[in-house]
This record gives structure tokens, sequence and C-alpha cells, in this order.
């Protein structure tokens, strides 16, 4: 009896032994499947391109030329007030002393003209309204085109003319091509263009 007993403790405590180490390793594997997902979920959260994972759908990403041009041209309508005043510019040899209305208006004036008038017309034109004249160079041999050789700026207000008078400093401009640029309030307006002929 002694025996049996003897041999059924030890079958019993190797069938413990057993499952508790049945027991161990499913502990074990289960711990290991969770730092397995832990560590799985933190690559996830750490990698920079985990919030770029949705699909964005194509779009348009050019615009039609005429759509830009129309709109452009439709907000420069709405926002680009018309600020020029000036319904007339002409060149001159002279002008009336009194109204400055222009004399002897021409686009080509001889070697000899010592002095060249811009006479330019406004119309309504409101308090501090600043006109300028720039003088340059269009093609003159041996002149760097584009060569400023003279401005002027006023103020006006009203309806009157103005005379931008150019002399040169050498008596004479040599033979070529000029242009007087107007702006007004500092806004390109036009261009007048005249010529010097030769001797």
């Amino acid at each position: 009896m002694m025996e049996t007993k003897s041999y059924s403790v030890s079958i019993l405590e190797v069938i413990q032994r057993k499952d508790l180490n049945m027991k161990t390793h499913s502990y074990r594997f289960l711990a290991l499947i969770i730092v397995l997902s832990l560590a799985a979920l933190s690559c996830k959260l750490l990698s920079p391109n985990a919030v770029e994972t949705q699909t964005v759908p194509e779009i348009m990403t050019e615009v039609p030329q005429e759509s830009v041009t129309e709109a452009v041209a439709e907000n420069t309508s709405e926002t680009q007030p018309n600020t020029s005043f000036i319904t007339e510019a002409v060149m001159a040899t002279d002008v009336q002393s009194d109204t400055y209305d222009p004399i002897g208006v021409a686009d080509t004036f001889p070697a000899s003209q010592s002095v060249f008038h811009c006479v330019v017309t406004i119309e309504n034109a409101p308090e501090n309204t600043t006109v300028k004249s720039i003088w340059s160079v269009v093609n003159v041999e041996g002149v760097e085109k584009g060569y400023v050789m003279g401005e002027t700026e006023v103020n006006a207000s009203g309806s009157r003319n103005i005379d931008f008078s150019f002399s040169p400093n050498n008596g004479t401009l040599p033979p070529g091509d000029y242009q007087v640029q107007l702006l007004v309030n500092g806004v390109a307006d036009r261009i007048v263009s005249f010529t010097v002929q030769s001797e």
C-alpha cells in the first residue's frame, strides 16, 4: 500500500509540474504577443508618414488660361479706378504765355530746335494730382537707349494745360528719336514720341 501511494503521489506531482510548465509557457507566449503588439503600435505612432496614409483624390492643378485672364481683367476693373485726367498731350515748338496752349504742334523738329515743349491737357483733376514727365533717348547714335535726359513733376488740379519744357545742356539735341513718358499720380499714362532731324 505504501508503495502504491507513493507511486500515485509521484504521478500527481509530474502532472502538476507539466501543468505548471504549460501555464508558464502560455504566460510567456501571451507576454511576447503583448510586447510585439506594443512595439508595432509604437512604430506606427512614431512614424513620420503615419498620418499620410489616406489616399487623396486627384484634383485639377491647372486653371485654364482664359479663366485666369478673365479673372484678372475683372479684378482689375473693380479694384483699379481710372486715375488719369490727361485728355491730350502733344509736342510743340512753343506755347502761349498765359494759357500754355501749344504753338507749332509737331512730332519732328529741326536740328536747330533749342527748346522742346510737351503740352499736357488735364480735366477735372482733384487737388494734389501729380503729373510727371520723363524725357529719354529712344534711338540716338552713340547714346544708350533709355538714357534719361531730365524729368519734372508738378502738382495740378482742375482743368488746364501743363507745359513741360526741356532745354538741352548743349543747346540742341543730336539727331534721333526721343520720347516723353507721362505719369499721373505715379502711374504710367502715355508716351509722346518725337524726332530731331539731322542738319
